[in-house]
């Protein structure tokens, strides 16, 4: 009986862990996920060029400040830097 418990208690576990980063992955977890999903970057980076080869929908802010509030307000899916770092919003 005990390693009964043990076993469903192990199962719960795993089951609750695998819905639970299912929940946490959105619609991009990295540079291959980028094509036709709106991306923000700073106005005039070096990512502007870089995002137009990934085919991304471009918008491009003046301030990073306005870059990541546009992430936060869901107004982009992701925010690429000047050196191809990324930021993705959570769903």
């Amino acid at each position: 009986m005990f390693a009964g418990v043990v076993f469903v208690a192990f199962y719960t576990a795993q089951l609750t862990t695998s819905l639970t980063v299912e929940q946490i992955r959105g619609a991009i977890e990295g540079p291959s996920d980028l094509p036709s999903k709106q991306v923000g970057t700073l106005a005039g980076s070096t990512a502007v060029d870089y995002l137009r080869r990934q085919n991304a929908q471009i918008q491009e802010f003046p301030t990073t400040d306005q870059m990541f509030n546009a992430l936060l307000d869901k107004k982009v899916d992701a925010v690429v830097s000047g050196d191809a770092h990324f930021a993705v919003g959570i769903e």
